[in-house]
């Protein structure tokens, strides 16, 4: 901005030349009137961008010590202070869960044209940075994560390219829930078995927001699955094993959906009645598992259990 010899009033009455800065000052606050009539919403970092941009530059290419920027252009500030773009809408869904991602669209037209930025408030401490440019009226998605179960108030501006900014949306309200866990694992298989002999066994779990499900198999003989999956929810799956020793093991079962929520523990016994190293003949396994029948239910087939007990 002009400051040297400029023409001035001064107190007490008449006028004289004086330079500086306080000189300069009124020639820059009344480029900055002209731009706010031109465009009320401007903010103050965007009236300084123009200023700067359009400046002629004087001395040495670039900002210097000596000139700053340059000298102020009064009109080319003006010519790039536009009409603002209108006021986003933004669409999308009103509830969810907490943890989820979820999509919005958002579209606005700029008066002349120009392409447009936007920048997103989600409520929740973490507002996005200018995103674009995109063409006027085109609509666009972005999409986001709320950590925190609660209802928020989504808002959105546009700004055109020659950083005209619209006015705030009205508020998008969103709720998000928090995350339900899934059942308890239904585990379904034998509950008596021998020892190197491969068994099958059942999981199946339910998750109340549609997750999917990994699931977690311990067999109680030092052996585990870890998380396994993705399954859909109340998807049945299937797994086998085999235990190696005579002994009594419970087989415990977790499913976890994909925002880690994680089930109680499910346990289902079975019992292994002999060793895979012991030679034994068919009758012999039969007569033990019998045996381990009646011991289990020592009302069931009397007879039939004395006679087997009396051998």
């Amino acid at each position: 901005a002009p400051g040297v010899d400029v023409r001035s009033s001064v107190p007490g009455g008449g006028y004289t030349t004086m330079s500086g800065t306080s000189m300069a000052s009124p020639h820059i606050n009344g480029v900055v009137a002209l731009m706010r009539q031109a465009n009320g919403n401007i903010s103050v970092e965007d009236i300084k961008e123009i200023i700067f941009k359009t400046a002629y530059d004087l001395g040495d290419p670039g900002e210097d010590n000596d000139y700053g920027w340059g000298m102020v252009d009064a009109y080319a500030a003006v010519m790039n202070t536009s009409a603002a773009p209108s006021a986003p809408i933004v669409d999308g869904p009103t509830d969810g869960i907490a943890g989820d991602t979820y999509d919005f669209t958002l579209n606005s037209e700029d008066p002349e044209g120009d392409d447009i930025y936007y920048l997103i408030d989600w409520d929740d401490g973490s507002p996005s940075d200018w995103i674009g440019p995109y063409l006027s009226g085109e609509e666009i998605d972005v999409d986001h994560i709320w950590d925190d179960p609660g209802t928020y108030e989504m808002r959105a501006k546009a700004k055109d390219t020659h950083y005209a900014e619209s006015e705030w949306s009205e508020p998008y309200i969103i709720s998000m829930a928090e995350n339900q866990k899934p059942t308890k694992v239904d585990i379904d298989g034998p509950s008596v078995g021998f020892g190197g002999v491969e068994y099958e066994f059942t999981f199946v779990s339910t998750d109340a927001d549609g997750h999917d499900l990994y699931y977690r198999v311990s067999w109680d003989d030092g052996e585990d699955t870890g998380f396994i999956g993705p399954y859909a929810s109340g998807e049945t799956i299937t797994l086998s094993h085999k235990w190696k020793t005579k002994a009594e093991y419970w087989i415990k079962a977790w499913a976890q959906d994909t925002l880690e929520g994680e089930s109680k523990q499910a346990s289902h016994k079975i019992n292994i009645l002999t060793s895979n190293t012991r030679q034994i003949s068919r009758n012999v396994l039969i007569a033990e598992f019998l045996e381990h029948f009646m011991g289990r239910f020592p009302n069931t087939f009397p007879i039939l259990r004395n006679l087997f007990l009396s051998q």
